[in-house]
């Protein structure tokens, strides 16, 4: 996986303790991807700068916010994967950890195999997930800058 200084994440902020990762893996009841808990300690919530995926059909997605490790609506992993269970009645199996600036989430999904990276779109959220990436590190790999600001 790329260095994560790479990434530019706006505004910087201290990332979670080793502990503070292991207990957020307790609260979610879930081994995360070793890249993902790298993100985690390195920095978190934020705008990257390479923020960008083009798809294979041409069109492209946009980190626009790496979502916190807490409840704060709008902006926190627990708050939007409880909105997603609770009024969508979506699978436990995808852990939301950034949005776009639509809303669209960017999800961690742990059905087999597990760990690929799925985006969800608002506008039809009960609708097959777009697959991205294999996994955390491929994902984050792949973002570049968004070549509409270059």
């Amino acid at each position: 996986m790329r260095n994560l200084n790479e990434l530019n994440i706006n505004p910087k902020k201290p990332g979670l303790t080793i502990s503070e990762v292991e207990h957020f893996e307790q609260q979610l009841k879930r081994i995360l991807p070793s890249g993902f808990k790298q993100l985690l300690m390195h920095n978190f919530g934020g705008h990257p700068e390479l923020d960008s995926i083009e798809l294979s059909s041409g069109y492209g997605v946009a980190v626009n916010e790496f979502l916190l490790p807490n409840r704060e609506p709008g902006r926190g992993i627990f708050w939007y994967s409880e909105l997603l269970q609770e009024k969508f009645g979506l699978s436990k199996d995808l852990l939301p950890f950034a949005s776009d600036g639509g809303a669209n989430l960017f999800c961690l999904d742990f059905e087999l195999p597990p760990g690929k990276i799925v985006i969800l779109f608002r506008d039809n959220p009960l609708g097959p997930p777009l697959n991205l990436a294999a996994d955390f590190e491929k994902f984050i790999d792949a973002l570049q800058k968004n070549p509409d600001f270059i």
